[in-house]
């Protein structure tokens, strides 16, 4: 009994490293040489999802921010719908906002399976409703884009908003 539960236990035990270095092993492996991404969204409306939550100086409902959430389709240069971005952006009156945005990105002309995540400042009246340019980090990413780093810079276009990533392995 106690050599059929060794052997048991033996077997479970390779079966499970087995599971765990074709895991371990089956991710994207990221870019290997840099590589330029152009995606185009358009600002919360019918085809994007966002929750707008306003704060006070103590994090509490009033005046002082706004926290935004936001879901919205990406598409790639051919108008293809190639995936979505998440974001999350914290204003504080009169000082603009920081922003973190994860863009889940699926296989496409011009994309692969992946995500790529940003993070930045967007100055007040900044690159989503104004003229200006905007510039975030590329702080990583997973499968395709895993480890990725460089920097996207985002601006409206009409009445889209152009985020082109410059992406380094």
């Amino acid at each position: 009994m106690a050599r059929k539960l060794l052997i048991g236990g033996l077997a479970s035990a390779v079966l499970l490293v087995g599971t765990l270095v074709g895991v371990s092993f089956g991710g994207g492996g990221g870019i290997t040489q840099p590589e330029e991404i152009v995606l185009t969204h358009s600002n919360c409306g019918k085809d994007a999802r966002c929750q707008y939550f306003k704060l006070d100086k103590y994090g509490q409902s009033g005046g002082f921010g706004q926290l935004i959430q936001a879901w919205v389709p990406l598409h790639d240069v051919d108008g293809n719908v190639v995936g979505a971005l998440h974001g999350h952006v914290v204003t504080v009156q009169g000082t603009g906002s920081t922003a973190t945005v994860i863009q889940t990105l699926k296989d496409g002309p011009h994309t692969s399976r992946g995500s790529i995540t940003l993070t930045g400042f967007v100055p007040s009246g900044g690159c989503y409703f104004g003229d200006k340019v905007c510039t975030f980090a590329v702080t990583g990413g997973t499968g395709a884009y895993d480890n990725v780093r460089g920097h996207a810079t985002v601006e409206r276009v009409g009445k889209k908003i152009r985020t082109t990533l410059s992406l380094i392995p």
